[in-house]
């Protein structure tokens, strides 16, 4: 069973929305939740439904961790508590599923920081909340991806910089974590050694982190993956890809359009993504001058637009 199907109105956790990181949880209740902690993770693992298998995990000591996750599909959260060995606060921004989920009462349970991931001030406040939680003995678990991977070729995408930020602020490691479905729907997670990113700078320190969490993911990929021919590829492979992406999605009931929120990837502030590259392609006139450099491209650009995830989730969702 997978009670994450079941829709509510979730009572009480509205608050988790808006309550200041001044106002945040006290040790005690801290302390309470580290004592269930062994009960909560077997029971959220439980209501996956799915056979689990943790295939490598670090030696690590009495101490918070930073526990940083891969995330591309619907149970890996649920996975990412249960399988660490401690228990650890997790940084959720979904808002929608924290307001009909009834899945969030355990993750309440749990431990939950909400970010929401279109506001600023948000962030901010999550990172203090994050901060608080650790200098507590609690352990965070963070998937800086941001969104869902929802890529055809980065075994992960760009990171957010939360998990050099804590570890720079509270000198706690980061774990390095992979979790990865295969065809028969097993969940398969691997765990590398804690690393103290606060040596390096952040451009470095999340190079290193994303290249950690990258090799774990392309073991279990090249490990439990089905392999096939090119040739028994039919038909636009793409928007099979993207069919495949939207299903894992909506296989998780949400009440509205949350696609803006949900598809929240990384953005560089000093570099452009390809994304506004096309925008800007797409205000060029053509002249006879330019017509040979710019018109291939702008075809290019027409036969891509089908392949933008963001409408395709608008127009395909079940509402």
């Amino acid at each position: 069973m997978n009670l994450g199907h079941i829709t509510v109105k979730n009572t009480g956790l509205k608050k988790l929305l808006i309550v200041s990181p001044e106002k945040f949880k006290t040790n005690t209740k801290m302390k309470i939740r580290r004592v269930i902690s062994p009960l909560m993770r077997k029971m959220i693992l439980f209501s996956t439904g799915k056979k689990i298998v943790v295939e490598q995990y670090p030696q690590l000591e009495d101490d918070a961790y930073i526990f940083s996750s891969t995330h591309y599909f619907t149970e890996d959260i649920q996975v990412g508590i249960g399988t660490v060995d401690r228990n650890s606060w997790v940084l959720i921004g979904t808002t929608d599923q924290l307001e009909h989920n009834i899945m969030m009462y355990g993750g309440w349970l749990n431990g939950i920081i909400y970010v929401d991931r279109n506001d600023n001030q948000s962030r901010k406040d999550s990172l203090k909340k994050m901060k608080h939680v650790l200098e507590q003995g609690s352990s965070v678990l963070i998937y800086p991806e941001g969104g869902w991977n929802n890529t055809e070729n980065l075994l992960v995408q760009q990171l957010f910089a939360g998990p050099y930020y804590l570890s720079c602020d509270t000198l706690k490691k980061v774990v390095p974590m992979a979790i990865f479905k295969s065809d028969d729907n097993s969940i398969y997670v691997r765990a590398g050694d804690a690393m103290d990113l606060s040596v390096y700078d952040k451009k470095e320190a999340l190079t290193l982190l994303r290249d950690e969490m990258a090799s774990l993911m392309y073991g279990l990929i090249e490990d439990h993956s089905k392999i096939i021919q090119r040739s028994e590829l039919k038909g636009d492979i793409h928007l099979s890809y993207m069919e495949e992406r939207c299903q894992e999605y909506i296989s998780t009931p949400w009440t509205r359009d949350v696609w803006d929120e949900e598809l929240t990837v990384y953005q560089d502030k000093d570099t452009y993504t390809p994304e506004q590259v096309r925008e800007v392609v797409d205000q060029v006139h053509i002249t006879k001058e330019n017509a040979r450099i710019f018109a291939p491209i702008l075809v290019k650009r027409e036969e891509d637009k089908k392949y933008d995830f963001k409408k395709y989730m608008k127009k395909n969702w079940n509402k």
